[in-house]
């Protein structure tokens, strides 16, 4: 797993990357995927925080507390059919976080 950027240093790599590419007349090549690739997994690694399954959880953490407490506006999904829904996953896209609970009981 690569370093964690700073804002700052993605921001720098975003740029270079993007000058380097706006000169080029051929489509994007190999090198240049994997850049671009780079980058994205850095940006989701900061992007969001897996706080794992909240059925484990002694306490909750504090971020959902805070988020709970700003009543921000999460959303909540499950991927299982619709008759056996159980798996739930919570996500708040403005404080980070993502994390899952079973509610089959």
């Amino acid at each position: 797993m690569s370093d964690k950027m700073t804002s700052e240093e993605l921001g720098k790599r975003l740029e270079t990357w993007f000058r380097n590419w706006m000169y080029k007349d051929s489509l994007l090549d190999q090198q240049a995927f994997q850049q671009i690739k780079s980058i994205l997994e850095d940006v989701k690694e900061d992007a969001v925080k897996d706080l794992g399954w909240a059925n484990g959880w002694g306490d909750e953490p504090v971020i959902v507390k805070e988020c709970k407490r700003l009543k921000h506006k999460t959303s909540e999904s499950s991927d299982d059919p619709p008759f056996r829904r159980f798996n739930w996953t919570v996500r708040c896209d403005i404080c980070g976080y993502v994390y899952r609970y079973d509610s089959s009981g």
